[in-house]
């Protein structure tokens, strides 16, 4: 096999896990900063084009912090917009369509899917939530 289709060295990859949060946050930094989240083009290319990591490094970097794969990880920052949406405004004022769609999600059934996973409820049960925990403060 030639060398450019083989995969990191193992001494890259202990390299890459060393400084495993440092890069972890420069990517968290450039996609906040920029708000390339909201960008619903954007891919494992475009971030090492942005960061100067190469793509199986931003691979590894986010298989290291828990994340499937890149889509995960894009959607864990819209999911974030939304929350904080959710968390700062009275929703009787809002669809949550409109912020969803603000946070960058494609689609009902994406954001649908990874608000579940991350709190086993719906945004409006969300809400709810945090509007009793509040008042019950």
């Amino acid at each position: 096999m030639s060398k450019r289709f083989t995969s990191h060295t193992d001494d890259q990859k202990k390299n890459i896990r060393k400084n495993i949060n440092e890069l972890y946050q420069k990517l968290k930094k450039i996609i906040e900063c920029n708000d390339l989240y909201l960008l619903r083009t954007l891919n494992t290319r475009g971030l090492s084009l942005e960061s100067g990591l190469s793509k199986s490094e931003i691979r590894i970097i986010l298989n290291e912090n828990g994340f499937e794969n890149f889509k995960e990880y894009h959607n864990y920052f819209q999911l974030i917009k939304v929350e904080n949406q959710v968390k700062n405004r009275d929703l009787s004022k809002y669809k949550m369509k409109v912020l969803y769609e603000k946070a960058g999600f494609n689609s009902h059934q994406t954001f649908i899917r990874f608000f579940r996973k991350k709190h086993d409820m719906t945004a409006i049960e969300y809400h709810e939530k945090r509007k009793l925990d509040s008042t019950s403060s």
